[in-house]
């Protein structure tokens, strides 16, 4: 079974961050939180999914919103070995650091970075 990779990033963050996250843009926005997106990625192996997450990170204030993007690095970033939503994550790779990137449509600033998650696909079969 492939694990669904945006779900496991939501829960990750949701237990670590002190703010909402999301994976489809809230209708009441709050004044903080975190949208998280899968861009792409690959089946690597039988054994692991690794897929291109986006993290969106939304605040009133850029300095909360880098500070939220940053939170949010370390979190992903000390996560391999963890289990979370039956997932074994395997490790996360930053593919590229938080970017200042305006969003016209939403009243918030937004720090944005991506990143691979491998995932354990729980496919091991007895030979």
């Amino acid at each position: 079974m492939i694990p669904d990779a945006e779900m496991v990033a939501v829960t990750l963050l949701r237990q670590r961050l002190g703010v909402p996250v999301y994976i489809t843009p809230p209708r009441d926005i709050p004044s903080a939180y975190v949208r998280i997106t899968r861009l792409g990625g690959v089946r690597r192996n039988e054994v692991t999914d690794a897929a291109l997450i986006g993290v969106n990170c939304y605040s009133k204030s850029r300095s909360t919103a880098a500070k939220l993007a940053n939170e949010a690095r370390v979190v992903l970033d000390g996560s391999a070995g963890e289990k979370v939503l039956d997932a074994g994550i395997r490790f996360w790779r930053e593919v590229a650091g938080p970017v200042n990137y305006p969003q016209p449509d939403v009243d918030r600033v937004r720090y944005q970075f991506t990143g691979e998650l491998r995932l354990a696909t729980n496919n091991i079969t007895d030979s």
